[in-house]
């Protein structure tokens, strides 16, 4: 397995992030938006496997910055949770480094959770 692929093996890492994504939700609304991305990519076009990822998700992140802050939180939490079920079952596409990085996300987006729910409360006079 080379270090570039075509529009047809981005295509088939579009179903199988998608399915991920659908499993995840229960819905395909997220699938939608990445297999949208994989097939705006040009036919002739080669692409570094590290590059994948970001490109499959160029249409869903443009959509998540149009959201409220928790709307657009929620999103980003969504693909953290699917990045991650990739760099399980497909570890070529994600760097260690970035396996990492996305780990360290997940564990802010989680104290920030329990912060929000537990956060220091007034004590009662």
């Amino acid at each position: 397995m080379g270090t570039w692929m075509g529009k047809g093996e981005l295509m088939e890492l579009a179903d199988d992030v998608a399915g991920i994504a659908r499993r995840w939700l229960g819905y395909d609304y997220a699938g939608v938006l990445i297999r949208q991305s994989a097939q705006r990519f040009p036919e002739e076009g080669m692409l570094q496997r590290s590059q994948a990822l970001n490109v499959l998700f160029l249409i869903y992140d443009s959509y998540a910055e149009g959201l409220d802050p928790l709307g657009r939180e929620s999103l980003l939490v969504l693909k953290i949770y699917v990045l991650l079920e990739v760099a399980r079952r497909r570890p070529e596409y994600l760097s260690n480094t970035r396996k990492l990085a996305i780990h360290a996300r997940l564990a802010y987006h989680k104290a920030k959770g329990f912060w929000r729910i537990h956060g220091r409360r007034r004590k009662n006079p």
